[in-house]
């Protein structure tokens, strides 16, 4: 049986509550959270921008 050793991909979205803005990479002084699969990925970011975040 084969293992299977390539890294995991990452699915986050930084945060900046202060101005309302979220990014798909890392930001200086953006806070992180993490998700268990890209759709749950979307779905978050989505919510956030139909509550008035902006996307970076």
């Amino acid at each position: 049986m084969k293992e299977d050793h390539r890294p995991q991909e990452i699915c986050a979205i930084w945060i900046d509550h202060t101005n309302r803005i979220i990014s798909f990479r890392k930001e200086d002084g953006f806070e992180p959270r993490a998700f268990l699969s890209p759709d749950e990925q979307m779905q978050y970011a989505l919510e956030k921008c139909s509550n008035g975040c902006r996307v970076q």
